[in-house]
C-alpha cells in the first residue's frame, strides 16, 4: 500500500471525529443603525416595488422609503 493512502486511512477517521466547535463563539456585537431607535406600530412593503417599504412610529407619523 502507497504510503498516501495509508495516511489517509489513519487521518480520515480523526478528521471525522474531531471536536466540535462553537459557530458563534467568534461572533461579536456591533451596533446596526442608529444610535437610537423608536419602537414601530407597523411595518409594510410594496409587494410591486421591492424598494418602498412604510413604517408606522409610535411616537406618530408615518415613513416612507424614498429610495
Amino acid at each position: 500500500m502507497k504510503p498516501v493512502r495509508l495516511a489517509s486511512l489513519v487521518l480520515l477517521p480523526l478528521l471525522l471525529v474531531a471536536q466540535p466547535t462553537d459557530p458563534l463563539k467568534d461572533l461579536k456585537f456591533r451596533l446596526v443603525g442608529p444610535f437610537r431607535g423608536g419602537r414601530s406600530v407597523a411595518a409594510a412593503g410594496v409587494p410591486s416595488e421591492a424598494d418602498v417599504y412604510y413604517f408606522g412610529a409610535t411616537g406618530g407619523g408615518v415613513w416612507k422609503t424614498t429610495e
